[in-house]
């Protein structure tokens, strides 16, 4: 598993290119986003995979220490960049992207995680494993599994329904439908925490709406942080000593203030990723693919492989089993984006290019 690990921490680090006129370039243009996102979607791979090894399935104990030590901030890229991307169309196209939501962002998502939870129901019905009806029909909803990863889709179709909402009733208003959308956003995490429910459906989603913000700021900020070298290395700095700090306090703290801590250990960490890529392209073919039209895909079926897998008894050769995975996950995805895409298609009457989970448009 060591291995493996290191593998994808090489596959990212050759694919950094010194970059350091961040004023005359789009530093996080659409490319660099699908790239950065399939970087963290293969360590969520990685992540999902080992929990269907045995616990004593490591080589030099550096897997163990990754999953001990990672808590949830390998998604939070998703949510700042789609909150970025969502945001710069609301600027550069007003309403008439508000009015393309319910259609082009809900719609769209929910459909596709509608095929892809079938699937799984599909699955377990074929190895003999029932789930009452209840749970079944709850799982296309998001609030819970029936094998597959749940918690990141919910949270997406809320702050889709949040985003349309405040920007429908005060689009012309965008600063205060920007209030709007962080104080829904807002009462969505106390609701959510007041009724107990699990950690992941809240501690990271003021992410998205961080990407929001850093959208409207985003040529005073880069001017700033990237217009000399101390600016940039002293914000690097600053950058990793709140993170540090907010994840020593989540460490050590219970109930509702750690919920304060991780919202702003997750926002330190994806402004870092931010800050990164202000000096430094990331360019890999793969990657790129796995965080573009793919991505929905690759993250939502990666546990049918792995299910399967481990109920033949894969897991005592991790690294086989992992690369049958990935070959198998590609090639389930590839066939989903070409089905499910083309019943888009007909049931809006167009052609639709989908976009995949955190991608935006430029």
């Amino acid at each position: 598993m060591d291995l493996i690990l290191l593998a994808i921490g090489a596959l990212f680090v050759l694919s950094w290119r010194w970059a350091p006129n961040t004023l005359a370039r789009d530093y996080i243009d659409h490319r660099t986003t699908m790239t950065i996102n399939g970087f963290f979607l293969f360590l969520v791979f990685f992540s999902h995979f080992s929990s269907y090894l045995p616990a004593q399935t490591q080589l030099f104990h550096l897997s163990g220490i990754w999953l001990h030590i990672q808590r949830q901030v390998i998604v939070t890229p998703f949510l700042f960049f789609s909150g970025y991307g969502i945001m710069t169309q609301l600027i550069r196209r007003g309403h008439q992207y508000v009015d393309s939501f319910p259609v082009k962002r809900f719609f769209f998502v929910w459909f596709r995680f509608f095929v892809a939870v079938s699937l799984f129901w599909l699955v377990s019905l074929v190895m003999h494993v029932d789930y009452p009806l209840r749970k079944v029909a709850l799982a296309y909803t998001g609030l819970v599994s029936i094998g597959n990863s749940n918690w990141y889709i919910f949270v997406v179709l809320v702050l889709y329904i949040v985003t349309y909402v405040a920007f429908k009733l005060f689009g012309k208003r965008q600063t205060l439908a920007l209030v709007v959308t962080g104080l829904l956003i807002l009462a969505y995490v106390v609701v959510a925490y007041r009724r107990r429910m699990v950690p992941a459906f809240y501690n990271t989603i003021f992410c998205y709406y961080a990407g929001m913000l850093y959208a409207v700021h985003k040529d005073r900020i880069t001017r700033w942080v990237a217009g000399s070298w101390p600016r940039y290395l002293l914000t690097g700095l600053l950058l990793a000593a709140a993170f540090c700090a907010t994840y020593l306090l989540v460490s050590r703290t219970i109930f509702g203030w750690r919920v304060l801590w991780y919202e702003l250990m997750s926002v330190s960490f994806a402004l870092g990723v931010t800050w990164f890529a202000m000096r430094v392209r990331v360019v890999n073919p793969l990657l790129a693919y796995m965080g573009g039209g793919a991505m929905f895909s690759l993250y939502m079926l990666q546990r049918l492989p792995m299910i399967v897998g481990s109920r033949l008894g894969l897991q005592a050769n991790p690294i086989p089993y992992f690369l049958l995975v990935v070959v198998a996950t590609f090639a389930i995805s590839w066939v989903f984006e070409y089905v499910v895409n083309a019943v888009l298609g007909v049931l809006i009457h167009k052609r639709t290019a989908v976009a995949g989970i955190g991608e935006h448009k430029k």
